[in-house]
């Protein structure tokens, strides 16, 4: 589950699934639809921990149920990055 925070600085809440996730980036499917360089505030979980993380949107792919996201990490927590790495490469 994936919580985004806020929209460009606009506080939103909004709840989606997370469907990819790399040491660089983050993937979800979503109804609503979002623009290339929106940035997103955003809380995920990760192996029961929750990682804050401010990501910028990348791109948007129609997708059965809405959309699919595609977002770069542009501020995250060292050691949650680390973190990643050591999971997933």
């Amino acid at each position: 589950m994936l919580k985004i925070i806020s929209v460009n600085s606009k506080q939103v809440h909004l709840e989606r699934i997370a469907v990819d996730i790399s040491i660089s980036g983050i993937g979800f499917i979503s109804s609503t639809k979002f623009e290339i360089d929106d940035i997103l505030e955003l809380i995920f979980k990760y192996n029961k921990i929750t990682i804050p993380a401010i990501v910028k949107v990348v791109h948007i792919n129609l997708y059965d149920e809405g959309y699919f996201v595609g977002g770069q990490f542009v501020a995250i927590k060292n050691i949650y990055r680390e973190m990643l790495k050591q999971d997933l490469l």
